[in-house]
């Protein structure tokens, strides 16, 4: 006789009403990344800037083509047909994107935070936040000597700003 693998029942999402339920959940999930040391920011930038000078080398893109995630993995076409060294390369510079928004989703919720008297719903405020760090880690350029998390922080308040009011 066969056992079925039937599925636990299926999580409910908090009615509209109920937002805050829903900012507790980000709290919690954005809380279970650790943030990154100096030391170990410095690390995933310098594999950052290895992986996209590959990427640049393999494919013989202009020397004035910034060092930026958006730039060069921009100007890729198909990632399935690139050789073999770059692809391990584009693998790389998207686990560093990602480890770098992972590891900053803290930062964004402070600054959103910071926002919340001015009557805008935290969710809202919180995906704005979002979107100014996935902006940040796609333009910074780690070969100019910041650390990342100054320049999210600047980008991160600049788009939470932007929103109307």
């Amino acid at each position: 006789m066969q056992t079925q693998n039937r599925p636990g029942p299926l999580p409910t999402l908090p009615a509209d009403g109920d937002r805050e339920s829903l900012v507790g959940l980000y709290f919690r999930d954005a809380s279970r990344f650790q943030m990154l040391t100096e030391p170990g920011e410095r690390r995933l930038a310098r594999k950052l800037v290895t992986s996209l000078q590959v990427i640049r080398q393999q494919l013989a893109l202009p020397a004035e083509t910034p060092h930026t995630l958006r730039d060069v993995l921009g100007s890729l076409g198909d990632a399935c047909a690139l050789p073999g060294r770059c692809r391990r390369a584009y693998r790389l510079a998207l686990a560093c994107r990602q480890r770098l928004i992972e590891s900053n989703l803290r930062l964004a919720v402070h600054i959103a935070r910071c926002y919340s008297q001015h009557g805008i719903p935290m969710s809202d405020l919180i995906q704005d936040a979002n979107v100014g760090l996935i902006k940040a880690v796609e333009r910074y350029d780690p070969g100019k000597g910041f650390r990342f998390s100054t320049y999210a922080y600047w980008c991160i308040s600049e788009e939470v700003r932007r929103r109307p009011g």
